[in-house]
């Protein structure tokens, strides 16, 4: 089946999305308008969205402590000194952080973490071969799904994994000619496992976050 929007290609700004921006420029509170002031920035900066293939959501470790676990209590803490050296963890898909690939190579580009995903969008992210950025590829910006965005409920704003952006024009332009020199390198910190798309599968043993996992970059 042909993808209406294949990577490489770009896609109008949509109506709503500039009205949104516009709408939130002249809002009483002052946050919504820094934010709105960036966005606007993105969009007369860079003009489209512009689509890139994407590895959606990678394995990482959670703590046995985790209130999936242990509903929250103050039990799990009063135990943890006797039980955290034998318990393991497990394995958990976050789904908020997305490799970008260059549409020519299929060479990654960087990783950004997603924010404002609401949890019923996090799953059909899992599905997504492709997304949309308005921003620098190896900064950040907006991002949506091409081909299904509708409203501002599926647009989120993104950043560069451990690079914070900033909604301020001036200091995001500073960000950005800090950011796009940095050559790429996968961003694994000591509870990151392997991508969803290269390991579909739970990852086995290596669950004990007293040791690093052995994905992790060194």
């Amino acid at each position: 089946m042909t993808q209406q929007y294949p990577p490489g290609s770009t896609v109008p700004l949509q109506p709503w999305l500039l009205a949104d921006i516009q709408q939130s420029l002249t809002s009483n509170h002052a946050a919504t308008r820094r934010v709105a002031a960036g966005e606007q920035y993105l969009a007369q900066r860079y003009g489209a969205w512009r689509v890139f293939p994407v590895k959606v959501g990678r394995w990482v470790r959670v703590s046995y402590l985790d209130a999936d676990e242990w509903g929250g209590t103050g039990a799990s803490w009063l135990l943890a000194p006797v039980l955290l050296p034998w318990r393991p963890g497990k394995w958990r898909p976050e789904l908020r952080y997305i490799q970008l690939l260059d549409p020519a190579t299929g060479q990654p580009i960087a990783e950004h973490t997603l924010r404002g995903v609401p949890e019923d969008q996090q799953k059909p992210l899992r599905s997504l071969s492709t997304i949309a950025l308005l921003g620098d590829p190896r900064v950040g910006g907006l991002f949506c799904a091409p081909e299904s965005a509708v409203s501002r409920q599926q647009v989120w704003d993104g950043h560069r994994r451990g690079r914070q952006l900033s909604s301020d024009p001036v200091q995001l332009q500073q960000i950005e000619q800090r950011l796009i020199g940095e050559p790429y390198r996968d961003f694994t910190e000591r509870d990151d496992g392997p991508w969803l798309a290269d390991q579909p599968e739970r990852p086995q043993g290596n669950t004990n976050q007293w040791k690093p996992s052995r994905w992790q970059q060194v």
